[in-house]
């Protein structure tokens, strides 16, 4: 049931960041913006919750790599947020819009495997 609420979690955050991307909402100007770092805690400490959850129904690797990427980006944001902010120039001259792009791939894409794994 867990690993079903994640899959489902994963595909409306990529929905809503579609809608987002759909209405020129600057996803730039809000990630580099240093007071939304409280925002990302309780983002990634909500699938973080869920995916222990998930984890504790059904062990699968995948689980695992969402989890560890979840626990991995609130450290990095946690102990290095310096030069999170301070790459802002790197990541723009990358694309803005591929990498919201991409970012929007990788939510689908753990939602869909996440609901497939909920059906093992």
């Amino acid at each position: 049931m867990a690993t079903l609420a994640l899959g489902c979690l994963y595909l409306l955050a990529a929905l809503f960041c579609v809608w987002l991307l759909k209405n020129n909402f600057n996803f730039f100007g809000f990630i580099f913006n240093p007071a939304n770092k409280k925002f990302y805690f309780i983002f990634d400490l909500i699938f973080i919750s869920i995916c222990i959850l998930a984890i504790s129904e059904q062990v699968h690797w995948l689980l695992i790599v969402l989890f560890l990427m979840h626990v991995l980006n609130s450290g990095v944001l946690l102990l290095d947020s310096n030069n999170f902010y301070e790459s802002e120039n790197q990541i723009r001259e990358l694309g803005e819009t591929a990498l919201i792009y991409f970012g929007i791939g990788i939510l689908s894409v753990a939602g869909i495997f996440s609901i497939y794994i909920a059906y093992l």
